[in-house]
């Protein structure tokens, strides 16, 4: 959705987030639920900022049929639809860092092996039990470790400790 600028974020994300609730409202979220239309496509919308992210599944027309009506619907209620941006695709998936792979379980979210590689390098003089970082490298591995936590979250707790141990730090000195 081409909303962007930065001097109307909470606008933009108001009207993004609407249109995408509405459009949610349009789609299948469970294989369980009865379908009367030719929209019968399972799927799921997220949203991040103002990019919508949709995953579905179901036989050759159902996705197709799927994404147009939302299309359709975004268009009918006037949303500036961003098409350069847009991506359609049938496989592995990678955006704003993130790599999407699609299975018959769902879709899957996963760090690139080049981050994860990166991110290791620099928790390793953590490892240790002993020294210390730099404020800046310490800053730096933080917030690397803080993206990977919107992908896992079982790592949300760890890095939010981390954030704690360096926000004391900084008070204490």
């Amino acid at each position: 959705l081409g909303f962007g600028g930065k001097p109307n974020p909470l606008l933009y994300s108001r009207v993004a987030s609407a249109l995408c609730r509405a459009g949610q409202a349009l789609l299948r979220p469970h294989a369980s639920a009865e379908s009367g239309s030719k929209a019968a496509a399972v799927a799921r919308l997220q949203f991040f900022v103002d990019d919508p992210a949709l995953a579905m599944y179901g036989n050759k027309e159902e996705p197709d049929t799927a994404i147009d009506i939302l299309f359709l619907w975004w268009m009918a209620l006037g949303a500036p639809l961003a098409w350069s941006k847009g991506v359609h695709t049938t496989g592995v998936h990678t955006w704003i860092g993130t790599v999407y792979r699609p299975s018959e379980l769902g879709t899957f979210m996963e760090l690139p092996a080049e981050y994860l590689r990166a991110l290791a390098d620099l928790l390793r003089p953590l490892a240790t039990g002993s020294g210390h970082l730099e404020e800046q490298l310490a800053v730096r591995t933080a917030s690397k470790a803080s993206r990977a936590s919107y992908v896992i979250p079982w790592a949300t707790p760890f890095v939010r400790a981390f954030w704690g141990a360096l926000t004391g730090a900084r008070e204490a000195a």
